[in-house]
C-alpha cells in the first residue's frame, strides 16, 4: 500500500468519525431540546389552570364577601329593633310599677289598676316573646356570618397557595429556559469545534495530497 493510499484511508476515518461525532452530539442535544420544551409546556398549562382557579376562587369570595354583607346588615337592624323592644319593656315595666302603686294606695282604683296590669302583662308577655325571637334570629345570622367568614379565609389561604404555586412554576419556566439556552450554545459550540475540525482535515488530506505528489 502507497503512502498515498494509506494517507486518503487515514483522511476518510478522520472524516467519518468527525461526521458521526457530529450527529450524535446534535440528537443528542435535540432529544434534551425536546425534553425541557415539554416540562416548560406542562409548567405554563398548570399556570394557566392555577389562573382560572384563582378567578373562579375571587369571584366566590366576592359572592361570599355580598352575603356577609347582607346578613351584617340585617342583624343590624334586628338589632336595633331588639333595641326598641326593650325600651318598650322598661317603659310598661314602670307603668306595671305604677299600677302596682295605685293598688296600694287607694281600694277604688283596685280593680281598674288589677284590669290595666293585665293587659300590660299580656303586652309585656308578647314584646318578651318578640325579643326572644328577634334574639334567637341574631344568633342564627352572626352562626351563618361566621361560617361565611370561615369559608372566605378558606377561599383566601387557596388563593395566596396558588399565587406560591404560580410564582414556583414561573422560576422552574425560568431556570428551564436557561437549560435549554445552554444547551444550545452547547450545540452551537460543538458544530463549530467539528466545523473546524472537519476544515483542519481538509487542509491536512489536501497537505498530504500534495506531498505524495511530490513523492512520486
Amino acid at each position: 500500500m502507497t503512502g498515498k493510499t494509506m494517507f486518503k484511508l487515514v483522511a476518510a476515518s478522520i472524516l467519518m468519525a468527525i461526521m458521526f461525532l457530529g450527529c450524535a452530539a446534535n440528537k443528542e442535544t435535540q432529544q434534551m431540546l425536546e425534553q425541557k420544551n415539554k416540562q416548560l409546556q406542562q409548567s405554563q398549562e398548570r399556570i394557566t389552570e392555577l389562573e382560572n382557579q384563582i378567578k373562579d376562587l375571587k369571584a366566590r369570595n366576592n359572592e361570599v364577601q355580598s352575603s356577609i354583607t347582607r346578613l351584617e346588615n340585617d342583624k343590624r337592624k334586628l338589632n336595633q329593633s331588639a333595641s326598641s323592644l326593650k325600651s318598650s319593656i322598661s317603659k310598661l315595666e314602670r307603668e306595671i310599677s305604677q299600677a302596682e302603686k295605685e293598688i296600694a294606695s287607694t281600694k277604688a282604683a283596685e280593680e281598674k289598676a288589677k284590669k290595666n296590669i293585665s293587659e300590660l302583662n299580656g303586652k309585656l308577655a308578647a314584646l318578651r316573646k318578640e325579643l326572644k325571637q328577634k334574639n334567637d334570629e341574631v344568633a342564627a345570622k352572626e352562626i351563618e356570618i361566621g361560617s361565611l367568614k370561615q369559608t372566605q379565609t378558606e377561599l383566601n389561604n387557596t388563593i395566596d397557595q396558588n399565587k406560591k404555586r404560580i410564582g414556583s412554576l414561573q422560576s422552574e419556566k425560568s431556570s428551564l429556559q436557561t437549560q435549554m439556552n445552554e444547551a444550545i450554545a452547547q450545540k452551537d459550540g460543538k458544530i463549530k469545534t467539528l466545523t473546524i475540525l472537519l476544515v483542519i482535515s481538509v487542509l491536512l488530506a489536501i497537505a498530504g495530497f500534495g506531498w505524495a505528489l511530490t513523492k512520486k
